[in-house]
């Protein structure tokens, strides 16, 4: 299996904590796991999982096509699961980490609000606040966010992350996703979907980096990781 980390929306994943740890636990107790970490560029979530796309179809066209297991932070754990729906036969699993399902909701927030939305509404283009590189995001990315799947349907095994003081993405749109790997549980609109693989969520007291989670002595992020794809 291929493992790729999607970094949140203006991380750079040369430059990103979460990224840096997940390098080492693969590489670590003689796994020499690689971890590919693309650059998720565009000023739309399609754009984004067109760059995702591209970066799957280059490392294809130099080895032999190989199962994914999709790694995800925040906006980039949406287009993780995205992809997922529409690569059902590429995808091996999901870990995401604070998923910012219903990705409309969690752009809001980092707008500030109802008051800052309108603000971007207005102006055209925004700085978004706590995002790890401020970058000015058109209003169009918003439009597009809200015409998504608020959880896309996948069929690939899933574990979540969440941290319960998260101020960005929404508990509830993350405990649906998990939900709807249950058939008797899952919304109108993927009651006809068929089976899928297990989903499980873990939620923890932090926020939405889940800075605790992955720096801390418990390595919470790092254990659940390597217990999820069996590297224990």
């Amino acid at each position: 299996c291929r493992y790729i980390y999607l970094h949140e929306l203006g991380a750079d994943p040369d430059y990103n904590t979460t990224a840096t740890l997940l390098t080492t636990v693969l590489r670590g107790s003689g796994r020499e796991l690689e971890l590919e970490c693309p650059l998720l560029t565009g000023m739309s979530i399609t754009e984004q999982l067109e760059a995702l796309e591209a970066h799957v179809a280059e490392v294809d066209a130099a080895e032999p096509p190989a199962m994914l297991r999709l790694i995800g932070s925040g906006v980039g754990a949406y287009v993780a699961a995205l992809y997922a729906s529409r690569h059902t036969d590429r995808v091996d699993s999901l870990f995401l980490l604070s998923p910012a399902f219903k990705p409309s909701t969690a752009l809001r927030a980092l707008a500030g609000g109802e008051a800052g939305l309108a603000v971007w509404e207005g102006s055209g283009k925004h700085a978004l606040s706590g995002v790890p590189i401020p970058a000015e995001v058109p209003f169009s990315w918003y439009e597009e966010a809200r015409s998504l799947p608020p959880h896309p349907f996948v069929t690939c095994e899933a574990y979540t992350i969440f941290g319960m003081k998260d101020d960005v993405a929404s508990y509830d749109e993350a405990l649906a996703f998990n939900r709807e790997g249950s058939e008797e549980m899952r919304t109108l609109a993927n009651k006809d979907a068929g089976p899928c693989n297990e989903r499980k969520m873990l939620e923890v007291n932090d926020g939405h980096g889940l800075e605790l989670a992955i720096t801390s002595e418990q390595r919470m992020v790092e254990i659940k990781l390597l217990e999820f794809f069996d590297l224990l």
